[in-house]
């Protein structure tokens, strides 16, 4: 027998001032079905032209039903019969009764029973998210149980925030990544949603913004799925490096190894990964040292990490796969503690002057000149316990080979302990020429009244430094 609830409603207006009710009718509860008014003594249905969730929280709040969660009607509801009371109704959704909202007029329609309006009016209680084809419950398409159905969600305007919401709500720790174009098969049933609207902090997906359930304009072939991060195949390495903490970054995902994108990487990046593998993080440069290009997939792009995060795919970065580089800007990593690091000056007739070379994990390469002056100059002339900087300049003499391996440094403070302790120096990946060696004069333990290099020629950079004997310096260019 048909559950129904009704509301008396007197109203002298055209209707003949005679009693109104309202229920729902062929739903599996009395807040779940077609919508049905009785006026003068006969029940009729309403027209869903112009039909949304306005119209739909009136109904459920009229009849005293949950409006956690509210839904137009679908073709489930069988069609009425008899009168069409209702077409083209406009409520506001603060009315008190459906026939307090516009409407063209009693018994005014231009519709059939085909397009009867239905209600659902629920508490949430009886509604089911589940992720499947993926292989564990953490990863697959998503699928959602709703008055005894199992359906699925649209990947129109999908996007992670989105993906976020399905994660926490299943406990399933953070949103990965989603794929649509029924990546994970195609489901059958019903569509439940499509063009979702959340911001990510929705507790439930079906608490972000719709149009309705049931509503859409895609098929089966459209459905999408969520990837969580307790779900997902993911692992990290460092390949083709001096040793198993240095080398190109690469990543794992569901299976296939591919690279890291190099733009914006920084040494918060490098530091994330180098705790990540449980390699040293007292030092960590940015580069590839000398390890060759990788192939195949390029998995992660823009990476922006904090430095705090346990993961690399746990800072903010591009959807997995999307990126927009080549491989000859695949990210490396170079983590130490510091012991395997050696800092000398070569070919300069002393140990405080000449080239500056740097030997890293047993790798030497020099540092290229590129945007280096005197405060970097200082930080190695301390380091290597020989004063401070007199000169720097690529026209000092200093004989040594050629190298392909490259130190750049982004800038140092000038106060550094160790040129390791400059922030963001980038250790290969990039060329430099011969004739870019970075080279310096330190004062080394001698402080005559003043000393002064007047080599110069047109075309000579040059920073020269007095020091006087009383420690004070006076530069000039």
């Amino acid at each position: 027998m048909d559950k129904l609830t009704m509301v008396p409603y007197e109203n002298p207006g055209s209707s003949g001032g005679t009693e109104k009710e309202l229920r729902l009718m062929a739903g599996e509860n009395e807040c779940t079905g077609r919508v049905e008014v009785k006026v003068q003594g006969e029940w009729g249905t309403v027209c869903n032209n112009g039909w949304d969730m306005d119209e739909v929280s009136v109904i459920c709040r009229q009849l005293g039903c949950p409006t956690v969660i509210k839904a137009t009607g679908w073709n489930n509801f069988s069609a009425g019969s008899g009168r069409i009371w209702m077409d083209h109704v406009s409520c506001r959704g603060n009315e008190s009764a459906l026939w307090n909202c516009k409407h063209d007029g009693w018994g005014k329609h231009n519709c059939t029973h085909q397009q009867d309006a239905g209600v659902t009016c629920s508490d949430g209680s009886s509604l089911e998210m589940r992720l499947m084809n993926g292989g564990n419950r953490c990863l697959g398409r998503i699928e959602i149980k709703f008055q005894g159905q199992w359906g699925t969600v649209c990947d129109d305007n999908f996007n992670r925030d989105h993906a976020s919401v399905v994660c926490k709500q299943l406990e399933c720790g953070s949103a990965v990544s989603f794929s649509g174009s029924a990546n994970f098969g195609e489901g059958s049933g019903p569509i439940w949603f499509d063009d979702l609207v959340c911001n990510g902090n929705e507790s439930a997906l079906w608490n972000c913004k719709h149009e309705g359930w049931g509503k859409h304009n895609c098929d089966h072939a459209e459905d999408v799925g969520v990837i969580c991060l307790d779900g997902a195949d993911l692992s990290l390495r460092l390949a083709d490096g001096v040793n198993e903490c240095s080398g190109r970054l690469e990543v794992k995902f569901q299976g296939k190894w591919g690279t890291v994108c190099d733009d914006g990487w920084d040494t918060n990046d490098a530091a994330v990964v180098c705790k990540q593998l449980g390699c040293p993080t007292t030092v960590t440069a940015i580069g590839r040292v000398n390890a060759s290009e990788g192939t195949g997939n390029i998995w992660l792009d823009s990476v922006a990490c904090h430095g705090h995060e346990s993961a690399v795919w746990k800072c903010i970065h591009r959807e997995w796969g999307k990126h927009y580089c080549n491989h000859n800007e695949d990210a490396g990593v170079t983590c130490s503690d510091g012991s395997d690091l050696e800092l000398r000056l070569k070919g300069g007739g002393s140990h405080c002057a000449g080239t500056v070379e740097v030997e890293i994990q047993k790798l030497v390469g020099k540092v290229c000149d590129r945007g280096w002056g005197l405060k970097e100059a200082d930080v190695v002339c301390r380091q290597l316990g020989c004063g401070s900087a007199l000169r720097t300049s690529y026209q000092i003499f200093s004989k040594t080979k050629p190298t392909n391996t490259w130190l750049f440094l982004s800038s140092c403070d000038g106060n550094e302990t160790s040129l390791w302790d400059c922030k963001n120096w980038q250790w290969g990946g990039l060329t430099c020429d011969h004739n870019e060696e970075a080279k310096i004069t330190c004062s080394g333990k001698m402080f005559n009244p003043y000393v002064k290099f007047s080599l110069r020629s047109e075309s000579t950079l040059e920073v020269e430094r007095k020091v006087s004997a009383d420690g004070q310096r006076h530069e000039k260019a």
